[in-house]
């Protein structure tokens, strides 16, 4: 299963990478892609970055689907005063009917115009999961990663 999550860190030496895990609603989650980073101060740094991040152990029916496709939205201009027009290189999740897979938005097809509404179409694809021998390879360089050799002797 893949979810697109809001990922947010504080502090100084508060390192992020692919391929860290993390607990999410007691399940354990891997990143496997970090998009638009951003860096707030307030006294103290905050990371803020958009992720993919695909929970361990999980089943995935990736290979079902076409890979590229193209994704048509429709924005109503009448209702809304501000479009939220996806950017290129931008993360979805739990697009259409698939709530496992993610997709990035890798272009903008075509513009145009039905009454008032704006049709935007893009090209996409969906976000490979990693499997289940790259994470296994993850995980343990992070556990690897917490040891600590002090005279001769490895402790955590």
């Amino acid at each position: 299963m893949l979810k697109v999550l809001q990922l947010r860190r504080s502090g100084f030496n508060k390192a992020v990478s692919v391929g860290e895990s993390f607990l999410n609603e007691s399940d354990k989650y891997i990143i496997i892609a970090i998009s638009e980073l951003h860096v707030r101060i307030y006294g103290h740094p905050q990371l803020e970055m958009t992720a993919v991040c695909q929970k361990v152990n999980s089943d995935n029916d990736f290979r079902k689907y076409e890979q590229y496709f193209r994704l048509k939205k429709r924005y109503n201009t009448a209702k809304d005063t501000y479009l939220n027009i996806y950017k290129v290189g931008q993360f979805l999740g739990n697009v259409g009917e698939r709530k496992d897979l993610a997709l990035q938005i890798t272009g903008i097809n075509k513009m145009y115009y039905e009454h008032v509404d704006l049709v935007v179409e893009y090209n996409a694809q969906l976000i490979k999961p990693w499997s289940k021998a790259e994470i296994d390879k993850a995980l343990k360089e992070e556990r690897l990663a917490t040891f600590k050799v002090i005279g001769g002797k490895a402790t955590c």
